[in-house]
């Protein structure tokens, strides 16, 4: 699946989030530097991804 967030001009977003997703693209720089490229001066990026060590993943 290809992701592009090229719709949006530039500087428009107050924060972006981004969920349990970084984890899953195979370019990580390329991604974020096109999310820096969109948020306005004092933008915020929120970004969490999963950890295996969490009791969910090791009781399955």
């Amino acid at each position: 699946m290809r992701l592009s967030i090229a719709a949006i001009s530039d500087k428009q977003l107050d924060y972006a989030l981004a969920a349990d997703v970084l984890e899953h693209v195979r370019d990580r720089t390329r991604l974020l530097q096109e999310i820096a490229a969109n948020l306005k001066p004092g933008g915020l990026l929120i970004a969490s991804t999963g950890n295996i060590a969490r009791p969910y993943c090791l009781m399955r």
